[in-house]
């Protein structure tokens, strides 16, 4: 495990609930990264440094990339830690929104619309 502040130049995550370290692994003899936090705009980072974790993953070798998030905190009858497979989004970034962008949430183990 190392600590992101040990990691030359790497954004430290300063929301709530994230953590700060890059963990290795074996998960059935395949290695693995595990970011346990990430950066957000509102946290004050440059568009440039969001993408730091892809761009380390990719020099480090990664060939899948799974990423987590919070899209599940819309849907009020859903529980914290419920999986949802997310196949649209809405990028809230930038200030112009495509008009017909749409995000549909499904829970990953009924498949079923929220």
């Amino acid at each position: 495990m190392i600590s992101y502040k040990d990691i030359p130049h790497f954004p430290e995550a300063t929301n709530l609930g994230h953590g700060n370290d890059l963990c290795f692994a074996l998960l059935n003899g395949k290695k693995i990264l595990v970011f346990t936090g990430r950066i957000h705009p509102f946290e004050g980072y440059r568009n440039c440094l969001l993408q730091t974790i892809v761009h380390l993953s990719a020099f480090l070798g990664v060939q899948l990339l799974i990423t987590t998030n919070a899209a599940g905190g819309i849907g009020r009858d859903m529980k914290v830690g419920e999986y949802v497979v997310i196949n649209d989004a809405i990028n809230g970034t930038t200030r112009a929104l495509n008009s017909n962008a749409s995000l549909t949430l499904y829970r990953a183990n009924a498949r079923s619309k929220i």
